[in-house]
């Protein structure tokens, strides 16, 4: 869906430096990640539209890689709206809402992927630039989106997800840690 930054970040991850022994990390103001070693990681850029920031991207550094980008979003009409505390049919009457979402992109609905507390509704679907995966959590009516795909840094093409793809990105969104305010 928002895959506006897509290839041209992918190039520019492919060319930035990541030491292949640290443990890569994936800081916002919001949350952090804990990424496979080597995952190059760029946090600095900045595109802020209407209600939506884009808090950056994460990828492999192989030639043919996943490329996740995030973005926060506000939605006033969800200002009171936590999937955290939603019961099990609010949850799938949300779940279905992202679907209708999607309908243009045959999306493929992936459960939910839940991190401690914190649940985040997972979609595969397929866009103009191939498949994507796409998780969401919400609080408050701020949503925390996740896209992630497969992409060739020379050609700028993605690939079909496999699914040690939709694993991978499933044990990193599993190492989601809010970070809690002062």
């Amino acid at each position: 869906m928002k895959r506006s930054v897509c290839l041209l970040a992918a190039l520019l991850l492919a060319l930035s430096a990541c030491s292949a022994m640290a443990e890569v990390m994936f800081k916002t103001e919001y949350f952090t990640l804990t990424l496979p070693s080597g995952w190059e990681v760029d946090t600095d850029s900045e595109e802020v539209k209407k209600d939506e920031t884009f808090l950056g991207i994460f990828g492999s550094p192989e030639e043919i890689g996943m490329v996740v980008e995030v973005f926060l979003e506000y939605f006033d009409d969800f200002k009171d709206v936590s999937l955290w505390n939603m019961n099990e049919a609010e949850l799938k009457d949300y779940t279905d809402m992202l679907m209708e979402d999607f309908a243009d992109e045959s999306p493929e609905n992936l459960g939910v992927t839940t991190v401690g507390n914190i649940p985040f509704v997972l979609i595969k679907a397929t866009d103009e630039y191939g498949e994507y995966l796409y998780a969401e959590t919400m609080t408050n009516g701020n949503a925390i989106e996740f896209e992630a795909y497969i992409a060739d840094y020379d050609n700028e093409k993605t690939y079909p997800l496999k699914d040690e793809d939709i694993e991978q990105f499933k044990a990193i969104l599993s190492t989601f840690q809010p970070v809690m305010g002062n």
